[in-house]
C-alpha cells in the first residue's frame, strides 16, 4: 500500500522533471487529492484538468483514491510511473487548451464510448450474477461490525432479483449481528467448515472426536495453555462428539511462537493450522474446510455454476474463494496480496465498498 505522503512525494519529483515552460497558464497549479472519483459512467477519474470560468484559475488535480483502487498493488516504482502517466495526461489537455486544440478531448471521449461499449459487451457474453458470496469482518461489515442503510437495501436488492447472498466467515455463527443475518440466504461458517441455508446443514468437514481429544491432551502435556471451544461454549475435553473447529487460546504473550510449534508438532491428521491475531488465536480445521468449498456446496445445491458468483473479500483466507468464483473483488482496504489476485478492487468496508460494486451491475 502507497500512502498518500508516498505518493505526494513521488508527484512532486516528477513535476521537478519537466520543463517549467509547461506550467505556463497553470496558475493554480498541480495538487494531490484524496479522492476516490466516478464519472457519471461508473468508471474512475484518475486526473482532471479544470479550467475555472472568467479566467479565474486553470490546474489539475491528481485523484490518489483512484489510483490506489486502480493501481495501489503496483511496487512503487510502478505505482509511480501510472502517476506520470496521469499527471502527462492532464497536462497535454492543459496544453492543448492553451492553443485552442481538442484532440486529446475528442480522443479521450472516443475512448470511454470504445471501453463502455467493450463493457457492455463483456457483460452481455457473462452469464448474470446469480449469487454473491461475501467476507464478513473487514469487507461487508464496517470497522464497528455494523453495515450502513444503504448496504442493507442493496443485499435487499439483490435477493429480490433472485441472486442468492451468501455471507463467508470464520465466526460459528453470526447471532451478534441480527440485522446483517436476516439479508442472507446462506451462511458457511468456521472458515468452509460448514454451510447453512436458514438452519439446514448442508455441508460439513469437521475433525473426528478421537483425534481432537488425543491432540488436546498432547499439547497440554507439554505446557501450552488451551481451551476448546464448541458451538461458543467453552467445554472439557471428555466431552466432544466431533469438532467443527478448535481454537487454542493462547494466554501470554511469550506463548503463541511456542503454542504454534507445538500445535504443528501435535496436529491431528487430515488437518491444518489457522493463525491470527498475531498468533493468540489458533484455529485448527479439517483441510477440506476452506471457504471455496462452503461456497461450492451451497451454489450445487441451488444449481449455480461458479461462473455466475461474484466473492468480495479482505484477507488471505479468502483468496481460495476469489479465485474458485467467477468474479473475484477485493475492497479499497484489502491486503496487497488479495487485490493482486482479484478481478476488481472496490471500495474500502468503511465505504460501502461491497455495495457500490454490485449497485453498478445488478
Amino acid at each position: 500500500m502507497h500512502t498518500f505522503e508516498e505518493a505526494e512525494i513521488m508527484l512532486e519529483e516528477l513535476i521537478s522533471e519537466l520543463p517549467p515552460g509547461i506550467f505556463n497558464g497553470l496558475n493554480c497549479g498541480v495538487s494531490l487529492l484524496p479522492d476516490t472519483l466516478y464519472n457519471s459512467n461508473g468508471l474512475l477519474i484518475l486526473g482532471q484538468y479544470h479550467v475555472q470560468p472568467y479566467g479565474l484559475g486553470r490546474y489539475v488535480t491528481i485523484n490518489y483514491g483512484s489510483l490506489l483502487m486502480v493501481h495501489g498493488h503496483l511496487p512503487a516504482e510502478a505505482f509511480k510511473a501510472k502517476i506520470k502517466e496521469t499527471l502527462h495526461h492532464e497536462l497535454t489537455h492543459h496544453l492543448e487548451h492553451m492553443a485552442g486544440d481538442k484532440t486529446l478531448e475528442i480522443k479521450d471521449e472516443h475512448d470511454v464510448a470504445r471501453l463502455l461499449a467493450g463493457q457492455q459487451q463483456r457483460i452481455n457474453k457473462k452469464k448474470s450474477i446469480k449469487m454473491v458470496a461475501i467476507d464478513l469482518g473487514g469487507t461487508l461489515l464496517r470497522s464497528d461490525y455494523t453495515i450502513s442503510d444503504y448496504t442493507a437495501s442493496i443485499l435487499k436488492k439483490c435477493r429480490k432479483k433472485g441472486i442468492k447472498v451468501v455471507y463467508v466467515t470464520t465466526r460459528h455463527n453470526i447471532s451478534k449481528f441480527p440485522k446483517v443475518a436476516e439479508l442472507a440466504d446462506g451462511l458457511v461458517s468456521n472458515n468452509g467448515a460448514t454451510a447453512y441455508i436458514g438452519d439446514t446443514l448442508i455441508y460439513e468437514k469437521t475433525i473426528p472426536a478421537e483425534s481432537v481429544r488425543q491432540f488436546l491432551f498432547a499439547v497440554h502435556n507439554v505446557g501450552v495453555k488451551i481451551l476448546f471451544k464448541s458451538d461458543d461454549e467453552y467445554v472439557d475435553f471428555n466431552t466432544l462428539d466431533h469438532a467443527k473447529a478448535l481454537l487454542a487460546m493462547v494466554d501470554t504473550t511469550e506463548e503463541p511462537k511456542l503454542a504454534e510449534f507445538v500445535i504443528k508438532k501435535f496436529l491431528p491428521p487430515n488437518s491444518y493450522l489457522l493463525v491470527k491475531e498475531g498468533g493468540r488465536l489458533i484455529v485448527i480445521l479439517h483441510n477440506e474446510a476452506r471457504k471455496c468449498n462452503g461456497v461450492a456446496a451451497l451454489a450445487e445445491h441451488w444449481g449455480i455454476n461458479s461462473s455466475e458468483i461474484v466473492a468480495f473479500g479482505d484477507d488471505t483466507i479468502d483468496i481460495d474463494m476469489l479465485k474458485y468464483c467467477g468474479t473475484g473483488v477485493a475492497v479499497g482496504n484489502a491486503l496487497d496480496e488479495v487485490k493482486s489476485i482479484a478481478n476488481y478492487t472496490c471500495e474500502s468496508n468503511d465505504d460501502d465498498g461491497v455495495a457500490k460494486w454490485l449497485d453498478c451491475r445488478i
